[in-house]
């Protein structure tokens, strides 16, 4: 069994959903890190681990996106 190292980072709710997502710092034996996204709608659940190039490019997109629809 791999051994590892898991920190919640946050948990939050998506508005007009029944979408939790769940955040997770995940370090294995080893010393790899990687963030673990856990989105559960309904009783279906998705588990995705992003390194941190990948978390850091996904993330740039999401804000550019919310940044430009953004209506306020």
């Amino acid at each position: 069994m791999i051994e590892k190292n898991v920190k919640q980072l946050e948990t939050f709710s998506v508005p007009l959903r029944n979408v939790e997502i769940k955040l997770e710092d995940v370090t294995y034996e080893g010393g790899m890190k990687m963030l673990q996204l856990k989105i559960r709608e309904g009783r279906r659940f998705t588990v995705l681990e992003l390194d941190p190039e990948t978390a850091q490019h996904w993330g740039a997109a999401m804000v550019e996106w919310a940044e430009s629809n953004n209506s306020e």
